[in-house]
């Protein structure tokens, strides 16, 4: 393996520089802007895509400037994928059109049913999503000279951000030290959830963290310094974040790269290793005496306290809502301030869209399904393990954010199990 980028080892020092309160949110975010002039012009549609969205977010709302960062990053990956968009559109035809009938399927359900002001919202932020994800994801399954060993540290970095801006541009209260694992969740939870771009929020840091780590494994067929390195950091901030789902993330990641690391098939002696490794680390996670995990391992929590969702709710409006749901976008639960989608895909789909909803995009996914005769074991053009790279985003999907965000599952799992027959090999990245 190539050595690691400078960035990753650098990432240590500058969280920790965060974390005892002398390194700003802004000198984070022009470190990472000055990295991107390492990468090529693939890796920076990539990294743009994946890790900058929220952090623009938070330091455009900080600065006051009234743009959407989606929308910016957008318009940056179309600058710099103009002269090869007509190529991605005609190689990428048969993906797109999977991703356009599930997309189309929600448009028509807005225009139908949406009746609210999130209703609106979540359309707008889930058709960019869609255009830049999309984009970013055929060049990322289809070039060969993209690093994610380069990409990883921004993920990362773009995690280390959102920790100073927390305090920086939110006022959350000075970190107590190196290893304080309950200021951002505690405070975040006193807090009227903010759910705009701009808000701060663990599972934002948690997301940018198990993404780094499952870009960095998913091209790594050994376990070497460099992986130790970035898991280590990867855990650090992920405690930090308070996400319980980013740290349970980061070990089951870990786990899954074990058993998938060759891509060849599972080995039986990989899964016993890897499920031994997974119940030594949650055994050792289980004895911190650490707030966020004070519920997880009561033995006596019911699932609402142990996971902090409320799964109830939704269940009653499926069940008094069952065939329709109750409109695109008019989920809101009454019993917890600011909460309008109940933090699983198909609990959403289900209370928003109805059973008929639900059919409705299970024709589009068996379809493709039954006509693309997928490979979910195979690695893109650039050496990433497909399968890895797509679990982080089915993790989110299945207990946080909402159908605006966790539809880009759909863009992953379309194009990156696609036979590689099936895509093409763009030109050369450099800029």
């Amino acid at each position: 393996m190539k050595s690691a980028p400078i960035l990753l080892y650098i990432s240590i020092v500058v969280f920790a520089g965060v974390m005892i309160g002398i390194i700003p949110a802004l000198f984070v975010l022009v470190l990472m802007i000055l990295s991107m002039f390492t990468l090529n012009r693939h890796e920076i549609i990539v990294a743009l895509t994946f890790a900058f969205v929220p952090v623009l977010g938070m330091a455009f709302s900080h600065y006051n400037i009234g743009i959407p960062s989606s929308l910016v990053c957008l318009l940056t990956v179309l600058l710099f994928s103009f002269k090869e968009i007509g190529k991605i559109i005609k190689n990428n035809r048969r993906p797109i059109t999977y991703i356009f009938a599930l997309w189309a399927i929600m448009l028509a359900y807005y225009f139908i049913t949406g009746r609210t002001e999130n209703s609106s919202s979540k359309i707008v932020v889930m058709s960019e999503l869609v255009i830049l994800y999309s984009l970013a994801v055929f060049i990322l399954s289809s070039a060969k000279d993209i690093r994610f060993d380069k990409i990883a540290p921004f993920l990362l970095m773009s995690g280390v951000f959102i920790v100073a801006a927390a305090h920086d541009y939110s006022s959350y209260p000075a970190f107590s030290g190196l290893f304080d694992f309950d200021t951002i969740r505690s405070e975040f939870s006193l807090r009227k959830r903010n759910l705009d771009e701009g808000g701060v929020s663990y599972q934002k840091i948690g997301m940018q963290v198990i993404c780094a780590e499952a870009l960095f494994l998913s091209a790594s067929k050994k376990f070497d310094f460099n992986s130790f390195f970035l898991l280590f950091v990867c855990s650090w901030i992920a405690l930090v974040s308070g996400s319980r789902q980013a740290i349970l993330g980061v070990l089951v990641i870990f786990g899954a790269w074990i058993i998938l690391k060759n891509g060849k098939g599972i080995k039986k002696g990989d899964v016993v290793l890897s499920i031994i490794a997974l119940f030594v680390l949650i055994l050792g996670l289980s004895t911190l005496e650490l707030d966020i995990f004070s519920d997880l391992f009561q033995s006596d929590s019911s699932v609402e306290e142990s996971t902090g969702r409320d799964y109830l709710y939704p269940l009653a409006i499926i069940q008094s809502n069952l065939l329709f749901g109750v409109g695109f976008g008019n989920y809101e639960n009454p019993f917890i301030d600011g909460e309008v989608y109940p933090h699983n895909l198909f609990l959403e789909i289900l209370c928003e869209m109805g059973i008929i909803g639900l059919a409705v995009i299970s024709i589009v996914i068996i379809t493709w399904y039954i006509n693309e005769k997928p490979v979910f074991m195979q690695r893109v053009n650039s050496g990433g393990l497909a399968a890895l790279i797509v679990l982080p985003f089915l993790i989110r999907s299945m207990i946080s954010d909402d159908l605006s965000y966790n539809f880009v599952l759909f863009v992953l799992v379309f194009t990156l199990f696609a036979k590689r027959s099936n895509n093409f090999q763009v030109n050369n990245g450099k800029l």
